[in-house]
């Protein structure tokens, strides 16, 4: 694309040169041409001043006075009409005075043409031109590469984003379902130490009304035979102050004769 615009830089060179010359051509003529037009303005009223003259010299002796005032005002047109082509011819002098003929030479779009031909040569002839195209390739290529390097990462990059877009949607379901299972467990565990801890209590309390029943036993069979023993002691003390020697000596045998049989 480069190499087809540099081939196109003498087409618009040639292009350019020929506008120039065509504005050159268009130009004004030189001044001076427009004082025969003047000059010939002021032919023209003095001619029609000699017809207007015979006419009256004729006429002049019959009307005398009339003629006379006649004369008088084409003098006076004559007069204003020369005072004007004076003035133009003056003035077209003046402006040829000041004007200035065209000059090839002095055209500055046909020497900047010039100087720009001569330093695309003096370029061709150095070699920079060659040397401006190669390194003008090069960089393009040099881009073209990088372009493609460019689309290469970028393809890469999207290609890794997809798998850990994946990995990250396979981490994030793997929590999810951890976090399920971390609830179920929590809550299976919350359940046993529940049931674990009302058996416990279960257990405790039976063994306390146990040992409550126990120790109301034992001390109900301690205060018995407290009360018996006291009742026994009573009972000897009573029969001791009652009874004779003889009825102890009764009560003794019969209680061998008992242990006997």
């Amino acid at each position: 694309m480069i190499r087809w615009l540099l081939s196109r830089v003498s087409v618009l060179v040639c292009s350019f040169a020929l506008t120039s010359l065509v504005f050159a051509a268009d130009a004004p003529a030189p001044a001076g041409q427009p004082v025969a037009g003047a000059e010939a303005a002021t032919e023209q009223p003095a001619n029609a001043d000699g017809p207007k003259a015979a006419h009256g010299g004729a006429d002049h002796a019959a009307q005398a006075p009339a003629e006379h005032s006649d004369a008088h005002g084409n003098d006076a047109h004559a007069h204003d009409q020369g005072g004007a082509a004076h003035d133009a011819v003056e003035h077209t002098e003046h402006g040829g005075g000041h004007g200035h003929e065209y000059s090839f030479w002095g055209d500055l779009s046909f020497w900047s043409f010039v100087a720009f031909i001569g330093f695309v040569l003096a370029i061709k002839k150095l070699g920079l031109w060659d040397l401006l195209l190669t390194s003008m390739s090069d960089r393009e290529k040099a881009e073209w590469a990088r372009l493609d390097e460019a689309d290469k990462l970028l393809t890469q990059a999207e290609g890794t984003l997809r798998k850990f877009r994946g990995q990250f949607e396979a981490l994030e379901e793997t929590v999810r379902e951890t976090m399920a299972e971390g609830h179920r467990d929590a809550e299976y565990t919350q359940q046993s130490i529940v049931d674990h801890a009302r058996t416990e209590a279960s257990a405790a309390v039976e063994r306390a009304t146990f040992e409550i029943e126990r120790v109301k036993d034992q001390t109900l069979n301690t205060l018995f035979a407290e009360m018996a023993d006291k009742v026994v002691a009573a009972t000897e003390a009573a029969l001791k102050s009652q009874l004779q020697s003889a009825d102890q000596d009764r009560l003794i045998e019969a209680t061998l004769g008992e242990m006997s049989h």
